[in-house]
């Protein structure tokens, strides 16, 4: 069984989750192909060349990946991942725990994927939230939403919906859901820089943008899904948060 961490970058001055690891070589930097010769010349990696043409629909690039990646498990990072959170506990008391050395997390994951085999759950990922209890309660959960930011696809089991290009996390973990389940470590979790971080989609993502995804998801999965919004930013960006029903999605 082969498994393949790649990173989706695009429009960085810098790649940092690249930068936050050591043993290099394992990992694949996808970039959009005008992109390449900058990024070459920054770095030495295995940079691999996404069409053009498919630019500004992160669904679909996910997907070309997914298809191109000679490997049984693709992971996909995202470019700006900052650290990783392990949530440990002392003395029955929460201890969250900053790890830098993202190689750490990289030897977790692959752990991750012998769990999902075993369950037989096409989608993995670390948790995308600090979620204390849970991380108390289990190392592992079954019925979460994956994060987009560190998800493993089994190749030849789901695709991404590219009707709905910027919820096509949560799409996927929805389809993994109703289907298999999708397997989550709960002790970590990443950092990362988000949309008002200079390059990846920003521009792309408007508040427009966000709202029509989400309305697309809901109507797609319907009383799966409960919609409200987050508080305002200082960026003045609302992000909508979608719920999963405890019910399922059945």
């Amino acid at each position: 069984m082969e498994i393949k961490f790649n990173i989706l970058t695009y429009k960085r001055d810098t790649i940092l989750t690249l930068d936050k690891l050591k043993n290099t070589e394992q990992i694949d930097v996808w970039c959009m192909g005008k992109e390449a010769e900058i990024y070459r010349k920054r770095y030495k990696n295995n940079f691999q060349i996404v069409p053009d043409e498919i630019e500004g629909n992160v669904a679909r690039v996910r997907n070309y990946i997914l298809k191109n990646c000679n490997a049984d498990w693709v992971y996909m990072l995202d470019d700006d991942i900052s650290y990783f959170q392990y949530i440990n506990f002392k003395d029955g008391r929460p201890d969250e725990e900053r790890i830098n050395d993202f190689n750490v997390v990289i030897d977790e994951l692959i752990k991750l994927i012998v769990i999902a085999e075993t369950v037989n759950c096409p989608v993995v990922s670390t948790n995308g939230m600090s979620d204390k209890i849970s991380a108390n309660e289990k190392i592992y959960n079954f019925a979460s939403c994956a994060s987009g930011a560190c998800i493993g696809v089994k190749k030849n089991t789901l695709l991404f919906d590219e009707k709905i290009p910027y919820k096509e996390d949560y799409d996927i973990s929805l389809q993994s859901l109703n289907e298999y389940g999708c397997c989550i470590i709960n002790k970590y979790m990443q950092v990362a820089h988000k949309m008002w971080c200079k390059g990846g989609c920003a521009e792309e993502r408007t508040i427009e943008v966000e709202r029509e995804n989400i309305r697309k998801f809901v109507k797609k999965w319907g009383n799966a899904v409960y919609e409200s919004n987050r508080k305002r930013t200082k960026n003045n960006y609302v992000f909508p948060k979608v719920k999963i029903s405890a019910f399922g999605c059945k």
